[in-house]
């Protein structure tokens, strides 16, 4: 799930979905970013967790449990 910004729902979205912040805002950058990133994001689905964690992308990567970003 891609969002710019994710409210205190992020809580339950991250058990289904694994939530990823993109602070741009045109589709064909967003597309770009997540291609370079599928890996990162792919590797968290193999995890097989309860709670997938949040991933930032900016001018990296960041990749924190959701906990963490709503407290």
């Amino acid at each position: 799930l891609v969002s710019r910004q994710f409210g205190k729902n992020i809580k339950r979205v991250n058990n289904h979905f694994i939530p990823v912040k993109i602070s741009v805002d045109r589709p064909d950058e967003i597309l770009d970013i997540l291609n370079k990133n599928l890996h990162w994001i792919e590797d968290e689905l193999d995890n097989d967790a309860n709670e997938y964690k949040l991933f930032i992308i900016k001018s990296g990567i960041l990749k924190i449990p959701v906990k963490k970003y709503t407290s």
